[in-house]
């Protein structure tokens, strides 16, 4: 009797240890990919009011054309465990102010993910796609697959094809440190190919 009810035990063990080795293998990092920060147009906008407080369209930070030491700027707004992982999941491109077109690209997430938004649920139904974000954070709430803070999901094409645009407008528009944006950004679109 004794050794059936022990069987049992470990039977029940080892089932509980596989449903969670399931599920922690589903939601593991690499295959969701990163997961979006809250409120980051927040801290953009908290920037701007301290940085440029009496201008109409300021330009978001822009140290030199480099991405990740402009986004640097930016975390000077953030508590430091959000800060860390915007620069470690998140790209940049300097160069950008608010009223820029939205098909631009300011922001995206440095690797495909299955996110949406900080408090997604339904992350693991969908498949990964790259999280951008325009200069102007403004979501319009009916839009297909909604994501806060105006945030697409894109394919691989077409986040290569916006990303290129960001950097034709920036040469077009002769913004400051366009040059060193567009080499450190070439290298993101070349490496994306499909």
């Amino acid at each position: 009797m004794k050794k059936r009810w022990l069987r049992g035990v470990v039977v029940v063990l080892l089932l509980v240890l596989a449903v969670f080795c399931t599920v922690r293998a589903l939601y593991s990092p690499r295959r969701m990919g990163p997961h979006p920060l809250c409120n980051i147009s927040l801290d953009f906008m908290s920037w701007t009011m301290v940085e440029h407080p009496k201008e109409d369209n300021p330009p978001y930070p822009n140290v030199k054309g480099s991405g990740r030491e402009s986004l640097r700027e930016i975390t000077k707004y953030m508590a430091p465990k959000y800060a860390d992982r915007l620069l470690r999941d998140y790209a940049y491109v300097p160069g950008l102010r608010p009223a820029d077109p939205t098909d631009l690209v300011l922001l995206y997430l440095n690797r495909p993910t299955r996110y949406t938004w900080h408090g997604d649920t339904k992350a693991l139904s969908r498949d990964p796609a790259w999280l951008t974000f325009s200069p102007c954070f403004d979501s319009p709430f009916d839009a297909p697959e909604w994501c806060p803070e105006d945030g697409r999901r894109l394919p691989p094409n077409e986040f290569r094809a916006r990303l290129q645009r960001t950097l034709d407008f920036l040469k077009e528009e002769d913004r400051p440190h366009w040059q060193e944006v567009l080499q450190e950004h070439t290298a993101i679109l070349e490496s994306t190919d499909e």
